[in-house]
């Protein structure tokens, strides 16, 4: 990527570019995109609180009922949970994509009001739950060979060791190919979050795409560009990892202490929250920069023509 004016009279983003961009707007905004996160994570609040009455009811009546009763029961708690827990994923991922809209908006020189932005948003929130459902099938259907990859190497790895005692070279080979593959996966990986990375932004950006629309909007902006997002992705990762290592303090202490793993819970899932909180500012950013920068190479982006609001249609 270079920096080279668009046919708009924009400048295009090397990878280095967005990523300092990416951090620059969120520290400009910092309280303002920080306050937003975490009203996006406060929605979690209720279908935990909610699941949490639940399953003390259930272990009440579990007391008293026949197991195949409580049985129907959970199977019965699973299918209605489904229903606020959907709901505030919905608000949780739409509130999300506020945070993209404002990033775009203010590095397009148009800024836009959180109440201007979430008034767009909020209401088609659904549609933020169902992208973001179709985007983590499609990944797992790229993902299948991958895991039967591994499969074939675990088999592999049974017969070889099965045997009286394998010489170092089956040894080495089999270290390497288990390297090999993971190099493997992890690229398939990373390629397959560049292809959809942008999803939640066009849906967020271009109020008339639907769902399976804005998996295909993603996939044709990424097209020819995966290199470069592979490494502005990675980078971001990179930069992000220290927070993100909090996230197993618990894990580690119930294994240094020897304590219930149970407790490891207690301590993460509220690490895992406040850290999400943080980095999630940072990763909308770089994603509106990213649909930003590849609209303005491929679509010469004019923000007063190209992007008209829901009220426009």
């Amino acid at each position: 990527m270079s920096n080279q004016p668009s046919p708009g009279g924009l400048i295009k983003l090397s990878v280095g570019d967005v990523v300092s961009g990416g951090l620059r707007v969120y520290r400009d905004h910092f309280k303002s995109y920080l306050w937003l996160a975490g009203q996006s994570y406060l929605w979690l609040l209720i279908p935990f609180a909610i699941t949490g009455l639940v399953m003390l009811a259930i272990a009440g009546l579990a007391a008293v009922m026949e197991p195949i009763a409580v049985g129907g029961i959970i199977v019965l708690a699973i299918a209605v949970l489904l229903v606020p827990w959907g709901y505030c994923l919905g608000k949780l991922l739409a509130t999300q994509g506020v945070l993209a809209r404002l990033v775009f908006f203010e590095v397009g020189e148009q800024p836009e009001t959180v109440a201007a932005a979430k008034i767009q948003l909020m209401p088609r929130f659904w549609r933020f739950l169902w992208v973001s459902l179709l985007a983590s099938l499609v990944f797992f259907l790229f993902f299948i060979p991958i895991l039967l990859g591994y499969g074939i190497i675990i088999g592999l790895f049974t017969f070889i060791f099965m045997g009286d005692n394998p010489d170092v070279v089956t040894i080495l080979l089999s270290g390497l190919l288990t390297i090999v593959w993971t190099l493997v996966s992890l690229y398939v990986y990373i390629w397959i979050f560049a292809r959809l990375a942008l999803v939640d932004v066009c849906l967020a950006l271009e109020p008339t795409l639907s769902p399976p629309n804005a998996i295909s909007r993603s996939w044709s902006l990424t097209k020819g560009y995966v290199l470069s997002l592979q490494l502005i992705f990675f980078l971001a990762f990179l930069i992000t990892l220290p927070l993100s290592m909090f996230t197993n303090i618990g894990s580690l202490t119930t294994i240094i202490l020897d304590i219930e793993p149970a407790w490891g819970s207690v301590i993460d899932i509220p690490l895992g929250i406040i850290v999400s909180v943080l980095i999630v500012p940072f990763w909308q950013a770089i994603k509106a920069l990213v649909y930003y920068d590849l609209r303005t190479r491929k679509e010469g982006l004019n923000l007063s023509l190209d992007l008209p609001t829901m009220d426009s249609f």
